[in-house]
Order: structure tokens, then C-alpha cells, then sequence
């Protein structure tokens, strides 16, 4: 066991790790291998309480010996991700295969209500692995940012994985528990940020020593390591004034931006760079997709491979991304213009909200009105789908937020969060699903409860503050950046309010809308001074 911790020790040395980490990782090898004179020796000098949470199947103790094919598979078949990720760190496979076991790993926690967390692994680590499947991957991402998951037969598709992967040739060193533990590679990074261990002082029991803490299952995950904000400028997209966009979207995977103009043009860029993506024919020929308004609305499916747009006119069209094609026209979806749109019911219907305070779902298959929301009294700023799409909240501009029952069409909720001050915008945060950013016509942003409890404020420190345009969260649901109508952009701390960053002036005249890439630390921002505009940190 000396030589075990003293060769961990060197590894150590290499990966940024604080004491208590290291510590709890020790204290969790010396607990898995009966060592409890150690165990309570290291707990009772550090002064730490053990209470290291499992995500998955617990690791066997493990002794020097090679890894086989049988232990592979069999570790795959129990689910134990863990343990396959150790196996399998040292070996090269294709692309392919390496797609198919991050697939399975995001789809099972998917399956267990862990979206936070499978969205933490996509971003972190399965997203450059997967990039030579895109598909799959926006599907995942579609998944994640949905909550739902469709029915599918787990212990099949591990078979499945088994197999390919048993196929390939497999050497790998041999390593004790306590190499494996601080050599855990990705899926242990991401599991103690969510599922971390609780560090605190041992509490005394009567008789003067120390009591262990059990370890246990928690309920709730704590919240994802942060990731940095936007600080910056990185890139700068001018058009003509008299043709500004007027709404923007990212596609699921934050590789494209969809843009919408006021002359009715809507244009596919790249994410990274803001220029025409020229490898869709239709717009290297320089044809784009067209409306005869202006284009007021965007969304993707979850897949990327389709787009909504809804125009001024009350007009919705259904186009694919590829070619560029016209797949459905809603000629009368509303009588006024399209404020918001999005797909629904597996990319079969499409919610959407207009300038007349209605709310209206069409199907796709028929073009039919299939429900409509009646009570708003002006435009509809968003439309968010809850408890797996059986809800439906929408904001107006009448100051007002209600929730419906999407089956019966009837009110559930109504509150107005500012009394009559007009709702700019309105997200659901990615951390507490139970809570809501809006951006009213004023200097505060606030955050509320679905019940329209106050949570809490947010505002500049200037002294002559200046009313907030639009807010929302960033990809990971740790800041909020805020558009104002001085012009600037500002970065607030989600969990406290606290400001965090003031922005540069880059716009020259009003920012019409911010929004955030869904994967990266990046956002864009658009106004009636033609410039698009790329943050990033």
C-alpha cells in the first residue's frame, strides 16, 4: 500500500488538484481496501468527514493485474462508466466507436434526470471527440436542452457497444484503486463538480471521537464548475443600416448562426468567423432563403437540420438548412407579425407567439391550428415549454407572465413580476429550472419563481443607470449578460446578482437582441446600427 500512495504521489505532482481532493481520495482507498486504522488515522489529522457521493456502479478493488476483454465487457454491461473509462484510457479506437460510448454514457444520464451533468460532459469532453459525427451529437444536444428522452432498450445497445469495442485489441498497464481514482480522467473531473465530496469537521460523538459519515446518494446535484463569461470582442459583421437583422438564432450545436433581416433575407453563417457558410450551395451561388417581410423569428430543431421562421406579415415557414428549401408554409399562422417561434412535440409542431398577444400551436404535417392561448394584451416577447412540454409559459410586453395547460388550453398561472412595466425578455435558468430571469423596461433584472415569487435583483453600479434590453443566461447558467440601452453590455454573477463586467461600447445605435452560444462562453449581439457582433471570453 506504501508504494501504491508514494507512486501516486509523482502522478499527483501533474494534475492540478486542491488537499482536500487528494485527501478524500486517499481516505476512499484506504476505505475500499478494509484499511480502517489508516482511514481513521488520515481523517482524524486532516480533520476531514468522508462523504465521497457515487454516480455509478462503485469500482471493485483492483490488484495488479491486466485488464481483459472480459472485464471490458463486463463492466460496460453493469454501466459501470467509470470503471470502462479507466480500462479503456490507454487505447486508441476509431472515431466511430469512441462516438458510440459517449453516446451511451450521455443517453444513461439522460435516462436518470441527470440533464446538467450529461450536458457538462457533452461540452467538456465528448464534444471534440464527437465531432466527426455531428448527428448524433446534435441529437444528444437536442435531448439535454429538451429533458426528454425517447424510449430505448439500454442493456441492447451496451451489448451493442460490447461488441465493438471487445473487437478491438486491448492492452492496457495494470493500476491499484489509487491510481485509478486520481487518474480517473474525465468523468471523475465532471463528477466531483456536480456530485462533489462535502468537506467539513468531523462532528464529536459522546464519547470524545470522531463519527464517520455514511456515504450517500444526494437528490440533487450540486451546480457545474464555472466556466468563463464573455469579455470581449472577437468578431465584427457590418451590413447596410437599412438592412439590419432583426433576430438571430444559434443551431443546437453553436457551429451556425441563422440571421433575419428587415428586407426579408434570412442567411446561414459560420459560428466562429460571422461569414456566409459558402458550403451550402444555394448561398455559394449567393440564393438565400426568403421572406417578402421582414423576419422577426428564428428557431432550430433540436437536430439543426430545419429552421422556423416567422415574418411580419404573420407568416411561417418551415425550411431546411442543406438546401435551402421551403418545406411548409403557415400562410395565416397569425394576423400580425411573429415575434417568437418554436418547434415542439418532436419537431412536429411549431409554438409561436404575435404582435396580438395570441399564442397558437400549428402542426406541421397538416398546417392546422392545433391550440391557441388567449389573455396577453400586447406582443409576445418568448414562449418556453416546461414539465416535459405539458406547460407552456409565455411573457408579453403587457407586463404580465402566464403559464397554460398546453392539453386543455386553460390558465394555470398569472403574475405580473414588475406590476404594468413592459417584459423585455424572459429565460429559464439551466441550474434551477424553477426559476426565471426577465428583463422588464427598467435598470433592474430580476429573477423569479414560476409562481412569480421574487428570487432576486440585479443592477448596475452607475450612478446614472441606464434601462436593461434584453438578459439571459449564459450557455452554463452561471452569468447573465444584459444588453442596456446605453449601449453597453454587462455581466452579472447568476447566483449572487453581483456584477462582474462592464463591456466596451461597440454598438453605435440600439441593441435589438443578445443572444448566447449554447455550448461555449460566447454570445452575440445585433443592432439598428447593422453590426453583428461576437463576444467571447
Amino acid at each position: 500500500m506504501r508504494a501504491d500512495i508514494c507512486n501516486s504521489i509523482v502522478i499527483m505532482a501533474e494534475v492540478e488538484m486542491d488537499r482536500n481532493t487528494v485527501l478524500l481520495m486517499i481516505m476512499q482507498y484506504l476505505k475500499a481496501n478494509l484499511l480502517t486504522e489508516s482511514f481513521e488515522t488520515l481523517q482524524r489529522e486532516a480533520q476531514l468527514t468522508f462523504s465521497l457521493v457515487y454516480l455509478f456502479v462503485p469500482l471493485p478493488i483492483v490488484h495488479t493485474q491486466e485488464y481483459s476483454k472480459t472485464e471490458v465487457r463486463k463492466a460496460i454491461l453493469e454501466g459501470a462508466w467509470e470503471k470502462v473509462l479507466v480500462l479503456l484510457k490507454n487505447v486508441s479506437f476509431p472515431d466511430r466507436i469512441i462516438s458510440m460510448l459517449y453516446c451511451q454514457i450521455i443517453q444513461e444520464l439522460c435516462s436518470n434526470r441527470e440533464f446538467d451533468l450529461a450536458a457538462y460532459f457533452l461540452r467538456e469532453n465528448a464534444q471534440k471527440a464527437m465531432a466527426s459525427d455531428r448527428a448524433r451529437y446534435t441529437q444528444l444536444l437536442g435531448i439535454i436542452k429538451s429533458r426528454k428522452l425517447e424510449e430505448w432498450n439500454v442493456e441492447q445497445q451496451r451489448y451493442e457497444l460490447a461488441d465493438e469495442i471487445c473487437s478491438n485489441t486491448i492492452e492496457i498497464n495494470s493500476n491499484t484503486k489509487l491510481m485509478d481514482l486520481i487518474c480517473l480522467g474525465s468523468l471523475r473531473e465532471y463528477q466531483d463538480a456536480v456530485y462533489s465530496a462535502k468537506v467539513k469537521q468531523p462532528k464529536e460523538s459522546a464519547s470524545g471521537k470522531s463519527r464517520e459519515a455514511i456515504p450517500m446518494m444526494k437528490s440533487k446535484p450540486k451546480e457545474l464548475p464555472m466556466t468563463p463569461y464573455i469579455t470581449t470582442l472577437a468578431k465584427k459583421r457590418s451590413t447596410d443600416e437599412k438592412y439590419h437583422l432583426k433576430t438571430a438564432a444559434y443551431s443546437p450545436d453553436g457551429s451556425t448562426i441563422a440571421t433575419g433581416s428587415i428586407d426579408g433575407f434570412i442567411e446561414i453563417l459560420d459560428a466562429a468567423t460571422l461569414e456566409v457558410r459558402e458550403d451550402l450551395g444555394y448561398q455559394q451561388v449567393k440564393q438565400f432563403m426568403l421572406h417578402e417581410h421582414s423576419v422577426l423569428s428564428l428557431a432550430f430543431t433540436s437536430d439543426g437540420n430545419m429552421l422556423c421562421a416567422g415574418d411580419a406579415s404573420g407568416l411561417v415557414k418551415i425550411w431546411r438548412i442543406t438546401d435551402g428549401k421551403c418545406l411548409r408554409k403557415l400562410l395565416r399562422a397569425h394576423n400580425t407579425g411573429v415575434a417568437c417561434c418554436k418547434f415542439m412535440a418532436k419537431n412536429s409542431q411549431v409554438v409561436s407567439g404575435c404582435y396580438g398577444g395570441l399564442v397558437r400551436i400549428h402542426g406541421l404535417r397538416s398546417g392546422a391550428l392545433l391550440k391557441e392561448f388567449r389573455g396577453h394584451t400586447s406582443y409576445i416577447v418568448n414562449v418556453l415549454l416546461l414539465d416535459s412540454e405539458s406547460a407552456l409559459l409565455s411573457a408579453a410586453a403587457d407586463g404580465t407572465v402566464r403559464v397554460w395547460d398546453v392539453a386543455s388550453s386553460t390558465l394555470r398561472m398569472k403574475f405580473a413580476p414588475r406590476g404594468d412595466l413592459s417584459i423585455n425578455s424572459i429565460w429559464q435558468s439551466y441550474l434551477n429550472p424553477e426559476h426565471f430571469l426577465i428583463c422588464t423596461k427598467s435598470c433592474e433584472l430580476i429573477v423569479v419563481t414560476r409562481n412569480g415569487e421574487l428570487v432576486q435583483g440585479m443592477e448596475t453600479e452607475e450612478e446614472k443607470k441606464s434601462d436593461f434590453i434584453e438578459a439571459c443566461y449564459s450557455s452554463d447558467g452561471h452569468w447573465v449578460y444584459a444588453a442596456a440601452q446605453n449601449l453597453r453590455l454587462y455581466v452579472f454573477d447568476a447566483q449572487d446578482g453581483k456584477l462582474m463586467k462592464t463591456l466596451d461600447k461597440e454598438h453605435d445605435k440600439e441593441i435589438l437582441g443578445l443572444v448566447p452560444h449554447p455550448v461555449e462562453a460566447k454570445a452575440v449581439t445585433y443592432g439598428m446600427d447593422g453590426y453583428l457582433i461576437l463576444w467571447e471570453a
